[in-house]
């Protein structure tokens, strides 16, 4: 191989990492070969970039500097096409572009084009000798190693645009250019190291010239590449820590719902051999062997489902789960309803299907990038359709859902979970199985679904039992007749129900003697055969044990009650620490006395089996979901003083001097402050509900708080903390908030009024004191749905038109969030229904995103404008749209609506419903006369989009209705093309079916198989080859293949769905493929795959009958020593083994 070949690969893969790294369009590459002067890269910044200019007009240097750096390089462009001979060698406009799109991402953060600045300081020396290697002509060797630095200067600029991008949303991208950022870091080392031996090279050629030595400029180079190839290796140990960083941070952000703990818990208590029953059953084993299947579980209270749905999670672990087969689960709990809306048990099963994974898929850092930065969190639209999104990656994947009925709240959670769980089965190969209680409604939502009871066996009972004898008194444990006894009487009592087991074993714990033995087992037997439901069964049992509890010393009882109260009325699961910390706040006292601190074995022995703890999460909570019930029926008469006991010790623990000095200045403080102080984040969040009922009896203690700033600020920043952290996020809270801010957000009229009335205090300035967020208390008093707080603020002065940092009014918080009588109440205020935020949002709009029908009607009748657009040229019924809603896109319809309106990217309502997969939206849309072929800015049809996501329902109905098959986009893609690229084989069958053009081409000459190909899609392709008709050999402009496409495409860490070598076999055993078929550099899949590296690949293609491996190409390389030249050392084993 000749130096000016090796001169052009070498800049041509750099180019190619550039661009493929960077995810560079089409028109970006226009513009990287476009930029052909300095002048014509100020221009382009003047241009496009207003905040440069900015910056410019106050640090006139860069644009100076920039020029000066680069000219070196637009020199070199000419002299080397001459010297070498070099076509596509342009690096003065590369690098100019690559400039373009660094100063692009910036955005104006001052520091990222001081650093640009910096960075070309830093070649300063090198362009000074570039500019003389030009004027005295560039020898071979030394070519080389400057495109080898040119490559690595873009592997910087490609590595820094990126990093600014993640750096301006978390806004600290100053520290990464101090030297912080790993990536950057060893980029710039190793560009180090490529001058370093760019001079050792100069004296090596100076020496060689006088000398004749080209064998040591030989030597020289070969230790370049020793170093390059080290200086490589570590790069790859430095991107696999970070990326691992990365990928726990936004693990941690998709969702901090520990649901593997509670399964290691559940699993952990379960005897060997238990469950077996339910494994065993045909209709588990059909369903996890099945397609889009739905197995349904109803269970009596205390049968055993929980465990049940564990030991089944634990099975499908061990057998189905895979890189093809995901498994993912949620256990709702009865205690946790309010952290387990539909948004949340969504993203907890996200973040399971995405933590098999070997990497995090684009789609899930796009959605992190767009949220962490700001605060936010995604929406449930969001966070369903990258789980659509997602579950593509799998062949198949089992869900399992326990105690369903456990989700039920005034939100609809359970219906609302469901509904898109099946609609998440319409597009992915999803098998649910679902356990519940006999709960009519859940029955009747299952009815067409296969059903397998759970019901505990008496082996599964008998096991329990046998189990618990080794913890019971001697005289049991001594006599086996008595124990047989035992068993069979717990056995026939239980009938099938593990609680009622378990509590029978529990009331035998206290007897002595095996006549008090024989007695209890009598009276077990009674209670079963007198009971004519199974709640009065568990009634009596409860019964039992609270009559033990109070049978016990006075002080163990009070014990066992403040317990029992504070686990029924706690608004989450309370961790071990965390109820013993409540449980030594004394009244009246002004610090926690650790002395007071109770051991959490005798607070679970005080309650005499109705609290247990689960071991992994450290969570103490009731023995089962109907001791909560039995609770809640008897709480208000057992204990009536409960809840003013709580607000009472959260309000004290809020006021400790500990707290006084105000938030925690760093995160070190912050975590030490939450390890000393364990109720202080209960507390801070769930206060005000506790004192909502007995705001009059704690207002002295609430009053004290509220109105010191520093507790307020301490409470606060509690309050905040999500469970990601990223750097200094305990100083990402809400500041200046007051006390009123906080009785607004938990609807305490009482406690608002009393600070409101305080002496020598100024109403109308405290009642419109903004926070950091620029939010009033009535702002926080709408967004909550308090209309008697909200109408005490408009009275007392509020403003009604006051805007929050991003520009949001009451009447927004208020539509955007469904609360139909604050939003009456702030109509009939004169609130303005055209306001808009920072986006362009109306309330109507916020009312359409949501789906809050009700809302929509009263803005509506208010005279709300139909037709207002965001900033994004969106309008109310494109907001509809997009978000699912079908009732608000009636409504708006049947007001008359545009069905035509153009939002960003020029896309209709038909468009953003087809994209989204939204069939009943679609059809209504069509009902309407939505235009079924309208075009987007880049010429998409509603097909095109549908098609592009796979959504096959949406396909189906548009072509019936009509739709073209063979639209082409600005691209020429056509809907075939679009779904063949994006792996939807089921749409893919479906287009074809219809007729779809097997051969049409893109722009760039490529059909759809060579985008399958090129993809990895081993279905797709597979379909295809069963076109007999099909030319196998299409070439696209550059001469390439399909199977030149898969040999060549490298495999990503976002691919694991994809298998490159299956296609390469499919396509080289096929008669019709030309095996040795040359792109226009006369390369063949064999050059690609041996080039690449991919040994597998290369080595599959050896093997074929017809493969010629002594091809040469244009530059007169083989397909061996072209893997050479591209350092890839292990092909040639390959080769030697297939000869």
């Amino acid at each position: 191989m000749t130096r000016k070949q090796d001169f052009t690969a070498l800049w041509e893969e750099a180019l190619g990492k550039y661009i493929e790294s960077t995810s560079r369009t089409l028109p970006e590459q226009d513009l990287l070969m476009r930029l052909e002067s300095p002048e014509a890269l100020e221009e382009q910044l003047e241009t496009d970039h207003n905040k440069f200019t900015a910056f410019r007009g106050r640090h006139g240097k860069i644009t100076e500097r920039l020029k000066k750096a680069v000219r070196p390089f637009t020199v070199l462009s000419s002299v080397a096409s001459s010297a070498v001979s070099l076509k596509p060698f342009t690096p003065a406009s590369v690098i100019l572009g690559a400039v373009v799109f660094v100063v692009g991402a910036a955005d104006g953060v001052s520091e990222v084009y001081d650093w640009i600045d910096e960075l070309f300081d830093k070649l300063g020396d090198f362009t000074v000798r570039l500019d003389e290697y030009c004027k005295e002509g560039i020898n071979p060797y030394l070519g080389a190693k400057v495109v080898q630095i040119l490559g690595c200067l873009l592997e910087i600029l490609a590595r820094s645009e990126k990093t600014i991008k993640i750096g301006r949303w978390k806004k600290y991208a100053a520290v990464l250019f101090l030297g912080k950022d790993e990536e950057i870091k060893a980029s710039f080392g190793k560009l180090a190291k490529l001058l370093e031996d760019e001079h050792r090279l100069v004296d090596a050629i100076t020496f060689a010239t006088n000398q004749r030595m080209d064998r040591r400029i030989e030597e020289i180079e070969q230790i370049g590449k020793q170093t390059l190839d080290a200086v490589k290796s570590a790069e790859v140990g430095v991107d696999a820590i970070r990326q691992s960083q990365l990928r726990g941070q936004i693990l941690n952000w998709i969702s901090s719902t520990d649901f593997p703990s509670q399964q290691s818990d559940i699993i952990d208590r379960r005897q060997k051999g238990t469950g077996q029953w339910f494994l065993e059953a045909p209709e588990f084993n059909n369903w996890t062997q099945g397609s889009k299947q739905t197995l349904f579980c109803p269970g009596m209270p205390g049968a055993g489902k929980t465990m049940v749905a564990a030991i089944a999670i634990d099975h499908l672990f061990r057998t189905i789960q895979n890189n093809d087969n995901g498994v993912a689960y949620v256990f709702c709990n009865y205690q946790s309803r309010a952290d387990q809306n539909t948004t949340i048990l969504l993203s907890a099963i996200l973040r399971q299907l995405v933590q098999a994974q070997g990497s995090v898929p684009e789609s899930i850092s796009h959605l992190h990038e767009r949220h962490s930065g700001r605060g936010t969190r995604p929406s449930l639209d969001e966070v369903f359709s990258t789980l659509q999104s997602v579950l593509q990656n799998y062949s198949r994947v089992h869900l399992v859902i326990d105690a369903l009925d456990e989700c039920q709240d005034q939100e609809g959670t359970h219906n609302r979970l469901l509904a898109r769980v099946r609609d998440l089965q319409k597009d992915a190969n999803l098998n649910v199985m679902i356990t519940s209680r006999f709960i009519p409604d859940l029955e009747a939502e299952f009815e067409h679904a296969t059903r397998l009871e759970v019901r505990a066996s008496n082996e599964d009972v008998k096991r329990f039992v046998t189990d618990q004898i080794y913890q019971l008194p001697r005289c049991i444990r001594r006599d086996n007749e008595l124990q047989n006894l035992m068993k069979d009487k717990i056995i026939e009592a239980a009938d099938g129900m593990f609680l009622l087991a378990r509590l029978y074993v529990d009331s035998i714990r206290n007897t002595t003697t095996k006549k008090q033995v024989k007695s209890e087992l009598e009276k077990i037997s009674e209670t079963f055969q007198g009971a004519k439901e199974l709640v009065q069964v568990y009634d009596q049992s409860y019964d039992n044990l609270i009559r033990r509890i109070e049978s016990q010393p006075s002080t163990k009882s009070a014990l066992a009650r403040k317990v029992l109260s504070w686990i029924t009325y706690a608004q989450r699961p309370l961790k071990t620490g965390e109820i013993c910390h409540a449980l030594a706040v004394e009244l009246g006292e002004e610090d926690l006395d650790e002395d007071n601190i109770p051991e959490v074995e005798d607070v679970v022995s005080a309650c005499a089996g109705l609290v247990v703890v689960d071991e992994n999460s450290d969570i103490i909570h009731l023995v089962h979901y109907t001791a909560q019930e039995y609770f809640k029926r008897i709480r208000e008469t057992w204990n009536p003083c409960a809840q003013l006991e709580i607000a009472t010790v959260c309000l004290t623990y809020l006021s400790f001097p500990s707290l006084r000095s105000g938030s925690s200045p760093s995160d070190k403080e912050f975590e030490n402050r939450l390890k000393h102080n364990v109720l202080l984040d209960y507390a801070s969040r769930y206060w005000g509900q506790h004192a909502l009922a007995v705001q009059e009896q704690v207002s002295e203690a609430a009053i004290l708080f509220l109105q010191d700033g520093n507790l307020v600020s301490s409470a606060t920043q509690a309050v905040s903390m999500l469970g990601y952290k990223s750097p200094n996020y305990s100083q990402d809270f809400l500041r200046n908030e007051t006390g009123l801010h906080l009785t607004a957000r938990f609807g305490l009229l009482y406690l608002s009024e009393r600070l409101l009335s305080q002496p020598g205090e100024n109403t109308d300035v405290i009642v419109n004191l903004k926070d950091s967020s620029d939010r009033t208390p009535l702002s926080w008093a709408v967004e909550n749905g308090h209309e008697a707080v909200v109408r005490l603020l408009l009275e007392k002065g509020a403003d009604l038109e006051s805007k929050s940092e991003y520009g949001w009014t009451s009447l927004m918080c208020a539509a955007l969030n469904g609360h139909e009588a604050v939003t009456r109440l702030l109509l009939e205020k004169g609130a303005d229904l055209e306001s808009k935020n920072r986006y362009g949002w109306t309330p109507l709009m916020c009312a359409a995103q949501n789906g809050h029908e009700a809302i929509a009607k009263l803005l509506l009748e208010g005279g709300a404008d139909l037709e207002s657009k965001c900033k994004g040229s969106w309008t109310p019924l494109s907001y509809a749209v997009r978000s699912g809603h079908k009732a608000v896109t009636k409504l708006l319809l049947e007001k008359g609506a545009d069905l035509e309106s153009r939002s960003m990217y020029h896309w209709t309502p038909l468009m953003c419903a087809a994209w989204h997969g939204y069939e009943a939206i679609t059809e209504l849309l069509l009902e309407k006369g939505a235009g079924l072929e309208s075009k987007d800015e880049e010429s998409w049809t509603p097909l095109s989009h549908a098609a592009q996501n796979g959504h096959e329902a949406v396909t189906r109905l548009l072509l019936e209705k009509g739709a073209y098959l063979e639209s082409k986009d600005n691209r020429c893609r056509t809907p075939l093309l679009h779904a063949a690229a994006n792996g939807h084989v089921m749409v893919v069958k479906l287009l074809l079916e219809k007729g779809a053009d097997l051969e049409s081409e893109d722009n760039a000459g490529q059909t759809p198989l060579s985008h399958a190909a090129a993809e990895g899609y081993e279905e797709i392709v597979k379909l295809f080859l069963t076109k007999s008709e099909l030319n196998l050999d299409s070439k696209d402009i550059n001469g390439w293949t399909p199977l030149l496409w898969a040999a060549a495409t490298r495999q990503q860490q976002w691919m694991e769905d994809r298998n490159f070598e299956a296609v390469v076999e499919l396509l080289s055993s096929d008669d019709r493929v030309g095996l040795n078929s040359r792109d226009i550099n006369g390369r063949t899949a064999l050059f690609w795959a041996a080039g690449e590296g991919f040994l597998e690949r290369a080595e599959l293609l050896l093997t074929k009958d017809g493969i010629d491996r002594d091809i040469v190409d244009n530059f007169g390389h083989t397909a061996l020593s072209w893997a050479e030249v591209r350092g890839q050392r292990d092909v040639a084993r390959i080769f030697e083994n297939t000869t």
